[in-house]
């Protein structure tokens, strides 16, 4: 859990720095105010403060804009932080992204609203954790036959997974992840690494298996050997038929394999 101590003290800091901020702002207001009192004649648009180069100036007389923009990068800096993404489903994930970007900076940065959004993951971890594996459930297994190695119904000891190699330009030969399904690599990782008592939260910025293809197109990890093409397509064997097991039982592979089996008869 998160140490109070710790956010406590970085709510201080903020607070410290928006009371400067916009005690900053209303005294460039007035000396703009003053400056154009004493020497502007007639209608002649006032002197203000801004950069020569872009002129670009910010509303020093109501900073509620900046302000708010200050905060969404607060909230992001600390959703990093507290490690939340790691703990989410892709679905909850892109939630909390919409959140960033839309509403956070509406948000007051105090001890109690960061608690609460850090306490609130936390409660519903078991949940977050149940999306995830359906999440990922659903990206090992195809809707079609296309790959003899996948099945459509259970995943099985082999999967080919297409797109997550970005394809190289014309000329170059370096196989790297496709960084567009990083969540998809955390959240695979995250689930194998649940289903074997170790937590479900990743310590690094990038997953174990998306890290390793980074350095090297064929090698192993943890939880799985892997082979990087040049056509895009991912080929990995799962290590522990065991957790493929259970993954399979919390998925609910088996009772789809029974559900297309009835629907034959």
């Amino acid at each position: 859990m998160v140490q109070r101590s710790t956010v406590e003290h970085l709510v201080r800091v903020y607070e410290l720095a928006e009371k400067n901020i916009r005690e900053g702002c209303r005294l460039i207001s007035e000396s703009e105010k003053a400056l154009s009192a004493a020497f502007m004649i007639g209608e002649a648009r006032g002197i203000d403060f801004r950069d020569e180069q872009t002129r670009s100036r910010l509303n020093f007389e109501d900073p509620t804009d900046g302000i708010q923009y200050l905060r969404k990068q607060i909230w992001r800096v600390l959703v990093e932080r507290l490690e939340v993404r790691r703990m989410m489903s892709l679905a909850k994930a892109k939630e909390l992204s919409e959140w960033l970007d839309k509403e956070s900076g509406d948000e007051d940065v105090t001890t109690e609203n960061v608690l609460g959004f850090f306490r609130y993951y936390v409660e519903n971890l078991g949940t977050m954790l149940e999306e995830q594996v359906g999440e990922v459930y659903e990206m090992l297994r195809p809707r079609h036959d296309r790959f003899k190695t996948n099945s459509q119904y259970e995943i099985g000891s082999r999967v080919v997974l297409s797109y997550w190699i970005e394809k190289p330009y014309k000329g170059f030969k370096d196989i790297k992840p496709n960084y567009r399904f990083s969540p998809n690599y955390y959240a695979l990782d995250n689930v194998f690494s649940s289903l074997d008592g170790r937590g479900s939260i990743s310590k690094d910025y990038r997953s174990e298996l998306e890290t390793a293809v980074g350095k090297s197109p064929e090698g192993e990890t943890t939880y799985f050997e892997y082979r990087a093409c040049l056509n895009g397509n991912l080929h990995l064997r799962f290590k522990r038929l065991d957790l493929v097991k259970k993954f399979n039982a919390i998925a609910g592979g088996k009772r789809l394999r029974k559900g297309a089996d009835d629907a034959a008869a």
